[in-house]
């Protein structure tokens, strides 16, 4: 088995979670067992795994493994078949999609709210004692069953959690104290009768590798972990206390400064798991640049590094049309990024405004998610610039593909990647990218006046040189478009799950001789 370690899966999704998903279909495409396993505890975790296209089979989360919960069937269940206290009843409130449940002496027990106006499915129960203080909070799975329940302190506070299984058997609970300093500590976790035994933890990292072990022990422990998340699973998975092959997938630069491999600060995403580099089996990142880079500091003959794009253009995509260059938007510029500070978007507001200029006809839309600070500072730019009517900030989508259809050119301005995930998608299907030249990612994907530009890492003006010779020139953009659909063919499903070979040929090395050595002893 495969497992693939993340820590959710929401519904505005990092590239991470795209890389996830599209190795996923890959693996399920190839006949090879495979998971995503996240750790997070939620309730509406399987509507977020239909939305993304992840069936039940290829996902296992921490607290549904206790529960037992992962494959429950969906049912019924609304503010009529909440149990309320002895001589309680049920009004629903003027106005709203709540209920209200007042005791004899007409005061308030129980509050019940659904998921939404349109969705009756309960989503929370409270309950309060005579004095109207909170004592106890459940929250309800999507699919019908009391998941969790918070038990409030005097303060108002939590002091400990609980969950549940389907069946309402308590599988898992959690306490707190006020450390005196104002911050509310978990002190204890306990998993509760797991298979006739409690186990108990002092965080969460224990629990984590208590999971990863429980894991392990389908496919007589021949299974291969990857840590997709770092510095979220990389404690529990090197602590293991089974043998399992372990790897570290490295989505970004793995050091401060992305221009110096040989930086002595590492990125502090990946500190601990490089600092401890030959205790995984294998290290992989995305593009052959950064692999040169990493073998420059760390040993490969000791752990083994791999070159293993996370883009991959699926068969669909390749079988379907290419679109025609004249069904494009005359003008449209695209970026696809999460409007945060290390994707540079100030500079590309800036080169746009020029390139305006030259070209009023041109238009640019941003798609992604903001970070409530970054995307309020860009659309203020906007404003100064006076760009209201040729810039639009759409937001996340989830079906980029029919946007990156209707465009003309893509543009890149990140200061750092791990991949550039969207350029590929952008090639994918046919549409030139204009990127700056950093690492890792652009000259990996962009073959330079052929597919796009490649322009120097943090020139603005320059980037609006290139965009406005590519735009005032529909005859060369209409042959990077097409040139661009030739070129993914170096991402297909085909090549890289060639790549992946090396990696599975690896692991398989590992098991045989584990079990040459059991062997001879």
């Amino acid at each position: 088995m495969y497992y693939f370690l993340n820590t959710t899966i929401p519904l505005n999704k990092s590239g991470i979670e795209h890389a996830q998903i599209k190795r996923v279909n890959l693996f399920n495409d190839s006949g090879v067992a495979n998971k995503i396993v996240t750790r997070n505890f939620e309730v509406d975790l399987h509507h977020n795994l239909e939305v993304a296209g992840i069936s039940e089979e290829n996902h296992i989360n921490l607290f549904e493994f206790l529960q037992g919960s992962g494959d429950f069937k969906p049912r019924k269940f609304t503010a009529k078949d909440v149990k309320l206290p002895h001589g309680c009843k049920l009004r629903g409130d003027k106005g709203a999609a709540t209920y209200t449940a007042k005791d004899l002496k007409g005061r308030i027990a129980v509050r019940i709210e659904p998921w939404s106006d349109h969705d009756a499915q309960v989503q929370v129960v409270t309950y309060f004692d005579y004095a109207g203080n909170l004592l106890r909070r459940e929250r309800y799975d999507h699919r019908g069953f009391k998941s969790i329940a918070e038990i409030h302190n005097p303060q108002g506070g939590v002091s400990s959690e609980q969950i549940f299984s389907p069946e309402g058997k308590l599988v898992y609970e959690s306490f707190y104290f006020n450390d005196g300093q104002g911050k509310v500590q978990n002190s204890l976790l306990r998993v509760v009768d797991f298979h006739g035994q409690d186990y108990e933890f002092t965080g969460l990292k224990g629990l984590q590798r208590f999971f990863f072990d429980q894991l392990n022990k389908v496919d007589d422990g021949h299974n291969i972990f990857i840590s997709d998340r770092a510095v979220e699973t990389e404690w529990a998975l090197l602590h293991m206390k089974t043998k399992a092959y372990k790897v570290l997938f490295l989505h970004n630069a793995h050091t401060a400064d992305p221009n110096n491999p040989m930086d002595p600060v590492l990125n502090n995403n990946f500190e601990f798991s490089l600092d401890n580099f030959y205790d995984w089996n294998a290290v992989v990142d995305s593009t052959h640049r950064q692999t040169a880079d990493a073998k420059l500091r760390f040993d490969a003959k000791r752990t083994p590094i791999f070159t293993i794009p996370v883009g991959i253009v699926p068969n669909e995509l390749m079988k379907k049309d290419k679109v025609r260059f004249t069904d494009r938007t005359l003008g449209k510029i695209i970026v696809v990024a999460r409007l945060f500070p290390e994707k540079r978007l100030d500079h590309l507001v800036k080169a746009f405004a020029i390139v305006h200029k030259k070209l009023p006809q041109t238009t640019l839309d941003f798609w992604g998610y903001g970070d409530g600070k970054t995307d309020k500072a860009l659309e203020q730019q906007v404003k100064e610039l006076k760009l209201d009517d040729a810039v639009q900030f759409k937001g996340y989508t989830p079906n980029i593909g029919e946007i990156m259809d209707k465009a003309q050119v893509s543009v890149l301005t990140s200061r750092v990647e791990g991949f550039a995930l969207a350029v590929l998608e952008a090639q994918s299907h046919g549409l030139p990218v204009v990127a700056y030249d950093i690492p890792y990612g652009p000259s990996d994907i962009i073959e330079d006046d052929f597919s796009g530009k490649l322009v120097k890492d943090g020139d603005y003006k320059a980037f609006a040189k290139a965009l406005i010779a590519l735009m005032e020139n529909q005859d060369t953009l209409q042959k990077y478009s097409d040139n661009a659909y030739v070129s993914r063919e170096r991402f297909s499903e085909k090549a890289i799950w060639k790549a992946w070979q090396q990696l599975i040929t690896d692991a398989d090395r590992f098991f045989s001789e584990d079990l040459k050595n059991g062997e001879a002893k």
